[in-house]
C-alpha cells in the first residue's frame, strides 16, 4: 500500500468536505497505478466517514490514464460505470486494450494514451458536464468545481 495514494486519498477527502460536496471530480498525483488509486479510493471513503459523496479520481503517468469513480447506493442517481463511460468519451484510444476493473460501487478504467497528463482535462472536463447533464450538480456548483480545481 502506497503512502502517496494514501496521503492523496486524505487530501481529497479534505476537499470533499470542505466544498461539502455530493458528487466531486478531481486529479490525483498517483501516476499509472492502478492498485494505489484503489487504495486512494478506499482512504477517500475511510476518512469521509458518514459523509456520502461520490467522487472520480484522475491520474496519469507516460503512457496510461488511470480513472476510478466510486458511487455510494445513497447517491444512485448515476452509476460508477456510467460516469465513467460518460467521462471517457471522444478519447483517441484502442478501447481493447482498456483494462476494467468494476467492484462494489466502483468502477476503474485504464486506458493507454498519448500525453496522459493532457487528456486528465478532457475527462474532468467531460465528468463534469455529465454531473451537470444528470442533475446531480446545477451549473453555478459545476463553475465553483471548476475554479476550485486544486493543481494550482
Amino acid at each position: 500500500m502506497s503512502k502517496k495514494a494514501r496521503s492523496e486519498g486524505n487530501r481529497v477527502a479534505c476537499l470533499i468536505k470542505s466544498a461539502k460536496s455530493e458528487f466531486y471530480t478531481t486529479d490525483v498525483d498517483i501516476n499509472e497505478n492502478s492498485n494505489d488509486m484503489l487504495v486512494a479510493m478506499e482512504n477517500v471513503k475511510k476518512t469521509l466517514g458518514k459523509m456520502k459523496s461520490a467522487f472520480m479520481l484522475i491520474s496519469g503517468g507516460d503512457n496510461l490514464l488511470v480513472v476510478v469513480a466510486y458511487v455510494p447506493e445513497e447517491l444512485n442517481k448515476i452509476t460508477s460505470q456510467n460516469w465513467v463511460n460518460n467521462s471517457i468519451v471522444g478519447l483517441e484510444r484502442d478501447d481493447k486494450q482498456d483494462v476494467i476493473k468494476i467492484g462494489d460501487n466502483y468502477t476503474l478504467i485504464e486506458i493507454k494514451v498519448g500525453f496522459p497528463f493532457k487528456i486528465k482535462d478532457i475527462v474532468r472536463s467531460n465528468s463534469i458536464a455529465f454531473l451537470t447533464k444528470s442533475g446531480c450538480m446545477n451549473d453555478e456548483e459545476s463553475s465553483e468545481e471548476f475554479i476550485g480545481f486544486d493543481d494550482i
